[in-house]
C-alpha cells in the first residue's frame, strides 16, 4: 500500500505555506482504514519526515491556533499505532523537538471546562503516555510541562481521559497511576539522609496540595465520576466474561481471563485504593476527612457494592489460581493477592464509624458474600502470610460494621470467627505455633487507628481470643519470641502494601522494558519536573526495610496504643483518641478510661498535638515508614 497523496502533498509543501484546508484533508486521510498503520509500519522514513513537518507547523508561533491543533491531532493519530519501537524511537523524538513556542501557546489555552478529549492538554497527555511506555512518566512530568503545577487541573484532565473508553487500559492505568502520585510525599519532597528533619514548609505545602485535591474529589463530584466510570467498565467486563460465576467459584479462573480482564482491574485498585487512603491519612482538616469518610456509606455505596467487594473475591480468585505452593510463607510476589489485601484496607477504612451503624441490605449482602468466601478458604489462606492478613482484615471489616449485630451478617460472622480462633493447625510446617495463634497475635498488635474496639462484633471476638488454648501461647517463652519474629513479617508486610515506596512503583505488577530499562524519557521542552529520581526512591526503599521505630509516646492514644488522629488531652495528662473517649464517656459518663476518676475537662482535640501528628505521619511516609497510614 503506497503513501497516501495527501500526506505525499503535505510534506511537499513548504512548512510556512501550510494551511487549514491542507491539514484538514492530511486529518481527513489518516482517519482511513489502514492509512496511519501503513505510513508507520511501511513507510517509516517517510512518516518521519511527516512527522518533522507537523511538528514545524506545531512550533510556528505565526500559524493560525486551528492549524496547530490540526498538526497535534495527526501527531495524536500516529501515536495511537500499537508500535512500541515506533512510539519510543521515532515518535518520542519528534516530541522532544517541541520548542518554547509551542509551550506558550500550550499555557494560552484555557482550561479545559468542558470535559472534551480532544483538547490540547489531553491529547499531549496521552502521546507522552504512549511514547514513555505508559509507566515511565510521573505526575510530576505533567505537573511542570503540561499543568502548570495546577493538581486539580492535572487531575479534572486525567478524569476526562479515563472516560474515553476508545483508549487503551494502559492509558486507564496510567491515568490513575499519576492520580495516586499527587497524594504520596514522594512526589513532591525527598526525605534527608540519617534521619534529618524535613523542612515544616515542604510537609506544610504538600498537606495543603492533599486537602485541595480532597475538596476536589468531594465537592467538585469527581470521585463520584470516578466511581461511576469505574463501575461501569467493571459491570461491561462481568457480563462479558461471566465473572461472576468465577468469584462463586463455579468456574475456574483461565491463563487469559487472569492476564487480561483480571489484571485490567488489579492495575486500576492498586493504585486507586491507596491514593482514596492516602487522601484521608495525609489531610490535615478533620472536617474533610469525616465527610469523605462517611461519603462512601451515603452516596458511594453502590461503588462497594457492586464493584469493589466484588473485585475483592476476584483478586482472592486470582491468588488461588496463581499461588505457587512452593514459596516462601512470607512470599509477597502475588499482585493479585497484594492488591486484594490493599482494597480490603480501604474498605476497613470506609466502613470504620460509618454515620449509619447499620449498612444497607445491598451492603451487608455484599459483606455477607466476602465472608462466606475468606471463611470457605480459610484452610488455604492460613498457609500463607498474605493469606493471613485477609482473614485479618476482613474480622476488622466486620467488627467495623458490628455484624454480630446484623441478622443476615451475625451467623456468618460467628461461625467464620470460631473457625479461625479453633483452628490449631500449624501456621505453616514446622511453624511452633497455630493459625489462632497468629490470628490472635495479628488482632491484638493491629496498628491501623480504623478498626472498632467496643462493640457487639468486637467483645465477642475478644471473648473467642481468651480461650484457653489460643492464649497458651503466652505461656511459653520460646513459643512467644518464635511468634513475634515470624509475625513481625506479617507487620512489615502490611506496611509494605500500605503505601508504594516508589513514586510510580508498579510493585510485582509490570515487568521492565526491553533490557531493563527503568529510565523514563523527560521532554526537553518543560521545566524540570519537581520529583524525587530513581536513587532517592532506592533509598527509601532500603530506609523501610529497616526495624520499625516506635512512636513517640505522645502521640499515641493510652488505651488502643496506636497512633492518634484526633488527640484529646486530659488536664492530668492522659492522651486519648476523640471517638476513643467519647464512647467511654457516652457509656459511662465523663470518667478517664485509665484510672476511672471522674474529670470535668471539655473533650475537645488539641489542635497543636493534632497538627504534630499530622506532620509526622507525612514524614514517616516520606521515609518509607507506612506504619502512620490505615
Amino acid at each position: 500500500m503506497s503513501v497516501h497523496s495527501a500526506i505525499s502533498s503535505f510534506i511537499q509543501q513548504n512548512p510556512g505555506d501550510v494551511s487549514i484546508s491542507i491539514l484538514s484533508c492530511v486529518v481527513s486521510c489518516l482517519s482511513e482504514p489502514g492509512v496511519a498503520s501503513n505510513l508507520v509500519d511501511q513507510h517509516r522514513p517517510i512518516c518521519c519526515k511527516f512527522m518533522e513537518h507537523l511538528i514545524n507547523v506545531i512550533n510556528d508561533g505565526t500559524k493560525n491556533p486551528g492549524v496547530r491543533l490540526m498538526a497535534m491531532e495527526c501527531i495524536y493519530t500516529l501515536s495511537a499505532i500499537p508500535n512500541d519501537n515506533f512510539r519510543r524511537g521515532d515518535l518520542f523524538d519528534a516530541v522532544q523537538k517541541l520548542n518554547e513556542s509551542f509551550e506558550a501557546f500550550l499555557e494560552s489555552q484555557a482550561p479545559n471546562e468542558a470535559g472534551d478529549a480532544g483538547s490540547l492538554n489531553e491529547m499531549l497527555t496521552i502521546i507522552l503516555f504512549r511514547c514513555s511506555g505508559y509507566n515511565r512518566l510521573n505526575a510530576g512530568d505533567l505537573l511542570q510541562q503540561i499543568f502548570n503545577g495546577d493538581d486539580t487541573r492535572l487531575v479534572a484532565a486525567l478524569q476526562s481521559i479515563i472516560k474515553n473508553r476508545s483508549l487503551e487500559w494502559d492509558i486507564l492505568h496510567a491515568c490513575i497511576r499519576c492520580m495516586y502520585q499527587l497524594t504520596t510525599p514522594a512526589s513532591y519532597f525527598a526525605a534527608p539522609e540519617d534521619n534529618q528533619p524535613i523542612e515544616t514548609t515542604k510537609i506544610s505545602a504538600f498537606q495543603d496540595k492533599v486537602s485541595t485535591l480532597l475538596i476536589h474529589f468531594s465537592q467538585q463530584n469527581a470521585l463520584h465520576e470516578l466511581f461511576v466510570e469505574i463501575g461501569s467498565r467493571w459491570e461491561a467486563a462481568v457480563q462479558e466474561f461471566q465473572l461472576d460465576s468465577i468469584i462463586e467459584g463455579k468456574t475456574q479462573l483461565s491463563k487469559a481471563l487472569l492476564e487480561g480482564v483480571t489484571m485490567n482491574f488489579v492495575m486500576v485498585f492498586r493504585y486507586l485504593s491507596v491514593m482514596l487512603l492516602n487522601v484521608a491519612d495525609f489531610c490535615e482538616r478533620m472536617d474533610l476527612v469525616h465527610a469523605y469518610q462517611n461519603s462512601f456509606t451515603e452516596r458511594h455505596q453502590n461503588f462497594l457494592v457492586k464493584t469493589a467487594i466484588p473485585f475483592i473475591r476476584l483478586a482472592v480468585r486470582g491468588w488461588e489460581a496463581t499461588r505457587d505452593p512452593a514459596a516462601p510463607a512470607d512470599s509477597q510476589e502475588n499482585p493479585y493477592m497484594n492488591v486484594a489485601i490493599t482494597a480490603l484496607r480501604l474498605l476497613r477504612f470506609v466502613l470504620y464509624g460509618a454515620s449509619s451503624p447499620v449498612p444497607e441490605e445491598p451492603l451487608a449482602a455484599a459483606l455477607a458474600s466476602l465472608t462466606q468466601q475468606v471463611h470457605s478458604m480459610e484452610e488455604l489462606l492460613r498457609t500463607e502470610y498474605v493469606g493471613m492478613l485477609v482473614l485479618v482484615l476482613t474480622t476488622e471489616i466486620l467488627c467495623n460494621v458490628n455484624a454480630a449485630a446484623i441478622p443476615t451478617l451475625a451467623p456468618l460472622f460467628t461461625k467464620f470467627v470460631t473457625t479461625v480462633v479453633e483452628d490449631k493447625s500449624p501456621l505453616r510446617p514446622g511453624a511452633q505455633f497455630n493459625t489462632a495463634q497468629a490470628f490472635a497475635y495479628c488482632i491484638a498488635n493491629e496498628t491501623s487507628t480504623y478498626c472498632m474496639n467496643e462493640n457487639e462484633s468486637v467483645i465477642f471476638l475478644r471473648d473467642k481470643l481468651q480461650d484457653d488454648d489460643t492464649v497458651a501461647v503466652g505461656q511459653a517463652a520460646v513459643a512467644i519470641r518464635a511468634l513475634e519474629e515470624q509475625l513481625t513479617v506479617l507487620q512489615s508486610l502490611m506496611m509494605e502494601l500500605a503505601i508504594g515506596q516508589l513514586l510510580g512503583d508498579l510493585c510485582l505488577l509490570i515487568p521492565v522494558g526491553p533490557g531493563g530499562e527503568q529510565a523514563r524519557p523527560r521532554a526537553n521542552w518543560g521545566a524540570p519536573p519537581n520529583l524525587c529520581d530513581e536513587a532517592d526512591t532506592e533509598k527509601r526503599r532500603k530506609t523501610g526495610d529497616k526495624k520499625k521505630r516506635k512512636h513517640p509516646q505522645e502521640y499515641v492514644c493510652m488505651l488502643t496504643k496506636k497512633l492518634m488522629r484526633e488527640p484529646v488531652l486530659l488536664s492530668n495528662g492522659h492522651r486519648f483518641e476523640l471517638d476513643v473517649l467519647q464512647k467511654v464517656v457516652d457509656r459511662v459518663g465523663h470518667v478517664d478510661p485509665l484510672t476511672g476518676e471522674a474529670f470535668t475537662d471539655e473533650i475537645s482535640v488539641d489542635a497543636g498535638l493534632q497538627q504534630e501528628i499530622a506532620r509526622y505521619r507525612v514524614e514517616m511516609a516520606a521515609r518509607g515508614d507506612a506504619s502512620a497510614v490505615a
